[in-house]
């Protein structure tokens, strides 16, 4: 491994600031020792091509039991919005009251869990995401980097789980 990352020869190497506030970053999630070492479960998070703290997130997920929801909010934050806001005003109020059903009180990342666990017990259609306002190529994108995600976890020897326990997905998504 790289033992000092601030005199590794990058090809565009970031500024000096840049790379300290990532180390600590690594550090306030535990990824990295006090003496700048790549811990366990920094090598576990270096295993997944994303934000490091979307994967402390997935990491913690799967600790609390509730891996499987964490990683679905993720691959919905990961793509484009999945709401459809039309641009004429009176399909906008249609569109904000067909959505108020998915809301949570818990917050959008939790509305989002609600909109996904609609979606895939539905019909999965075009037509009954247009119904719902919401973006089906999207949605689409977003179940197929769950896939991958769900894969890498599997790889990686992290149990997935699921809850109806919003309150340890908050909990993951806090760490």
């Amino acid at each position: 491994g790289i033992e000092n990352v601030q005199n590794f020869d990058f090809m565009d190497a970031p500024g000096s600031e840049d790379i300290l506030c990532a180390v600590r970053q690594l550090r306030l999630l535990g990824a990295v020792s006090d003496e700048n070492k790549l811990t366990d479960l920094g090598r576990k998070m270096a295993g997944f091509p994303l934000d490091p703290k979307l994967t402390a997130a997935i990491l913690a997920g799967a600790e609390l039991g509730c891996g499987e929801e964490i990683l679905t909010i993720i691959s919905l934050v990961n793509g484009e919005n999945i709401f459809n806001v039309p641009v004429n005003k009176e399909r906008q109020e249609e569109a904000l009251l067909v959505h108020k059903k998915y809301h949570a009180n818990e917050g959008d990342l939790v509305t989002l869990l609600n909109v996904w666990r609609a979606y895939k017990a539905g019909p999965k259609s075009s037509v009954w995401c247009q119904e719902q306002f919401l973006m089906s190529r999207h949605l689409q994108f977003a179940a197929e980097v769950r896939k991958q995600l769900v894969e890498l976890c599997h790889n990686c020897g992290v149990r997935l789980e699921s809850t109806r326990d919003m309150d340890n997905v908050r909990r993951a998504l806090a760490r």
